[in-house]
């Protein structure tokens, strides 16, 4: 088997990326912020409740996994994708990433509109952007 240098290159800067999302994961929740967007907006994200729904998974608690995120199962689709990209045609990379935003779009509308959803919700009194504006430029 030959090894193609650019390959490897290729490879081993996308686990890098991968492991640098990791981290940035990892430091966020021993702040206690968890995700970002949810943080800062009060406003839960598209992937909101994927860790816990990945973790149920992983123990085979799928129905679990289902409650927390019902696309539990493309994440090691993703990371396929993600990893091999340059090893599949363009065209089909391009519908892929497609179909999968489209996917993780819709369902993040489906969840936001269902009324006993607790994983996906929008508060925006409890993001820190409006306490902020609140407290410090309007004297709230």
């Amino acid at each position: 088997m030959k090894i193609n240098l650019k390959e490897n290159t290729q490879l081993l800067s996308r686990i890098k990326v991968l492991l640098l999302i990791f981290l940035i994961y990892l430091i966020l929740n021993l702040f206690g912020m968890g995700c970002p967007i949810k943080f800062f907006t009060g406003i839960s994200c598209p992937g909101c409740g994927m860790t816990r729904s990945v973790w149920a998974a992983m123990r085979f608690q799928f129905q679990e996994a289902f409650y927390y995120h019902p696309l539990f199962f493309l994440v090691p689709i993703i990371f396929i994708l993600f990893l091999f990209e340059y090893r599949f045609h363009p065209r089909f990379i391009k519908y892929a990433w497609s179909i999968i935003l489209s996917v993780f779009i819709l369902t993040y509308i489906i969840r936001l509109t269902l009324p006993q959803n607790v994983v996906v919700y929008i508060d925006i009194y409890e993001g820190f952007m409006l306490k902020f504006i609140q407290n410090n430029i309007l004297g709230g």
